[in-house]
């Protein structure tokens, strides 16, 4: 049904996400050459995306891969005054917390709340400001616990698994602690 087809574009979508992660981790030289393979990949998975969107509004995973693509949106495009860097991290925000907003064990992974972290701390080294450091703060705060994650994941009817470990998921992250300045 249309649900299965909004899978599997939301799954191409990601295989694109990551194929546009391994020419973003290249030396510069190959992202160079390769910028050209780049653009497409962006335009692929975003369309993707919308397809899944367009098969089923509701599918989490689309949802997720295309706040994925906004925070890696632009990374590899020259973009001195970060404008679009932080629009597509601002955008990759909004979509993270819409699926933190669905609640501990309602949501279908801890994935959504580590990248929304990890987006919200890119904002704040990016711009410098006090204010931005104050909201990833208060961010994390209002995160769940372990404990509360476990009890709601298993009071939803969902195994307990390490994917409900959000915590230490997160404490071994080198986007949130491998790099402090």
């Amino acid at each position: 049904g249309k649900s299965e087809i909004a899978r599997g574009h939301s799954v191409l979508a990601f295989v694109y996400h990551r194929r546009l992660l391994q020419i973003a981790s290249s030396p510069s030289w190959i992202r160079n050459v390769r910028m050209n393979e780049a653009e497409q990949l962006q335009q692929m998975a975003f369309a993707e995306v919308k397809k899944s969107q367009e098969r089923d509004q509701d599918w989490w995973h689309g949802h997720f891969v295309w706040a994925m693509l906004y925070s890696l949106q632009y990374v590899q495009i020259a973009d001195p005054d970060k404008t679009m860097f932080l629009d597509g991290q601002k955008k990759a925000i909004a979509i993270y917390q819409q699926l933190t907003g669905l609640g501990a064990g309602r949501n279908p992974g801890m994935g959504s709340w580590q990248n929304l972290a990890c987006c919200l701390k890119r904002v704040a080294d990016t711009t410098g400001q006090e204010a931005d450091f104050d909201h990833f703060k208060k961010e994390l705060q209002a995160f769940p616990s372990d404990q509360q994650i476990r009890q709601a994941s298993t009071e939803n009817g969902r195994s307990e698994s390490d994917e409900i470990f959000l915590w230490q998921a997160m404490l071994q992250d080198e986007e949130l602690f491998g790099k402090l300045d």
